[in-house]
Formats: structure tokens, C-alpha cells, sequence
């Protein structure tokens, strides 16, 4: 995957790593929301 440049932006290499840092970048009140795309 090519870099964003951006800012408030994360990588994970796998759904587990991706929900774990949503959750630890999540608020009280935040909806985390994940969709996993896999381009072949």
C-alpha cells in the first residue's frame, strides 16, 4: 500500500492490529467502523 500524506492517519498490517489501534485511538463515545477490501 502506498503512503498517505496526511495527517490522523494509521497502517495495520492485519484486521486483529487494525481493531486494536481503533480501540486504543477511540474515544468513549466513538463508533469504530471496519471494512476490509482485499484488491487481488
Amino acid at each position: 500500500m502506498k503512503t498517505i500524506a496526511t495527517t490522523n492517519t494509521s497502517y495495520a498490517d492485519s484486521l486483529p492490529e487494525g481493531l486494536s489501534k481503533a480501540s486504543e485511538l477511540a474515544g468513549g463515545n466513538d463508533i469504530i467502523l471496519s471494512s476490509v477490501k482485499c484488491f487481488r
